[in-house]
């Protein structure tokens, strides 16, 4: 069996999210764990929404807390994760991968940590494939579209029909024209924000004098390690502060250096990344931002314009493009011939990223919406299908 988790904030007053846990067992029982104050009305509920007897059904009650009757309803969130419980997401293109066989081997671990945890049974779905039948959802008429789904790591792109007429007719391994994608995404823009923003005030550009010679203050890999807020803490090492104590001492500007080590020192790095990415945010709806970083003893303030962040990413955002002209011409689609696009992530409302299929597409034919749930909704669906 597998299981998979999902919190969603309720939309009801006075309550927290509802983490919700399901898992399919290999004799196809359904269990939700859910902090549901109707244990039997809930099972009713799920079994009915999967299309399970209510005997293939069972819901643990996890701690409730304050509840104010709130949860006496189960919200979307533990139905969506009942459904997914059926089907898990994966990347067209991992991060890292160049070939085929990197991406098999990567389908590999990931299927190999599923069953490593117990469960017997792992179904994967292509992401943007997912976030196709969140789209479809809302269609009265088939189309022919084109899905662009932005993660974290990576950016994946599919072709594929999909409508009511598909699904009457029942889904063909032709409806899918092509898949493609690339590594990089929403953390590579946080990088470039990191490497020309932040590092800057962190001593990247300063200087030491050693022996005569005018050198680097300090190592680049250290603040290469900065891009990524999950490597920060690999630098409090003995070796690394020794390092910056003494580029301390020799430094041009100490007090960049100094900045540099507090950095390290509170291990704040995913508090600093929360800054780069609220600074991206507020790039998406302005044409210039401040950005703020302020904890512990680290004080941060710069303004920063959306051309400037542009120009940063300029080299992801051809990667980009290149990814999307080649998916058309492997597939033999013209931009004419796609009745769609719809962008989902984070990533998707960054208006560079827009551009690139408003140029090609026209403005009229872009759709978005729910970019932070469309991929598990999609999953959701295609579960249901499956357990139909």
């Amino acid at each position: 069996m597998w299981a998979v988790r999902f919190t969603f904030p309720l939309r009801l007053p006075r309550n927290r999210p509802a983490p919700t846990v399901a898992w399919v067992a290999s004799d196809g029982r359904l269990t939700v764990r859910t902090p549901t104050q109707t244990v039997f009305l809930a099972r009713n509920r799920y079994a009915d929404a999967v299309g399970l007897p209510v005997s293939a059904v069972r819901v643990i009650q996890s701690a409730v807390g304050g509840g104010f009757g709130g949860k006496t309803i189960e919200e979307c969130n533990s139905l969506i994760c009942a459904w997914v419980a059926t089907r898990v997401g994966r990347p067209v293109r991992f991060v890292g991968a160049e070939t085929e066989e990197d991406d098999n081997f990567a389908l590999s671990r990931l299927r190999q940590a599923f069953a490593e945890a117990g469960f017997d049974r792992v179904d994967f779905e292509l992401e943007p494939i997912a976030a196709a039948y969140a789209y479809e959802s809302t269609l009265d008429h088939d189309e022919l579209i084109l899905i662009g789904d932005f993660g974290g790591g990576t950016s994946d792109f599919s072709l594929v029909h999909v409508g009511p007429g598909v699904r009457k007719r029942g889904r063909k391994p032709q409806d899918l024209l092509g898949n493609t994608g690339v590594g990089l995404a929403g953390d590579a823009f946080d990088a470039r924000i990191v490497r020309k923003l932040v590092s800057p005030a962190l001593g990247s550009d300063s200087f030491a004098r050693s022996l005569h010679k005018v050198l680097p203050a300090v190592p680049a890999w250290i603040y290469a390690n900065l891009e990524r807020w999950h490597y920060l803490s690999f630098l409090r090492t003995a070796n690394v502060m020794e390092i910056l104590k003494t580029a301390r001492l020799r430094a041009l500007e100490p007090e960049k250096i100094e900045a540099l080590i507090t950095l390290i020192d509170e291990d704040l790095g995913y508090h600093l990344h929360q800054a780069v990415q609220r600074v991206k945010f507020e790039l998406s709806h302005a044409d210039q931002a401040e950005f703020h970083f302020r904890d512990g003893s680290m004080d941060i303030s710069m303004a920063v314009t959306r051309a400037a962040f542009e120009g940063w990413i300029a080299e992801e955002l051809h990667a980009i493009e290149q990814c999307i002209d080649s998916l058309l011409e492997t597939s033999g689609i013209t931009q004419r011939e796609v009745d769609r696009v719809f962008l989902t992530g984070g990533t998707s409302l960054v208006p560079a990223v827009r551009r690139i299929f408003e140029q090609r597409f026209g403005e009229d034919r872009i759709r978005t919406g729910n970019e932070f749930i469309s991929v598990a909704r999609g999953l959701a669906l295609r579960a249901e299908e499956a357990l139909a």
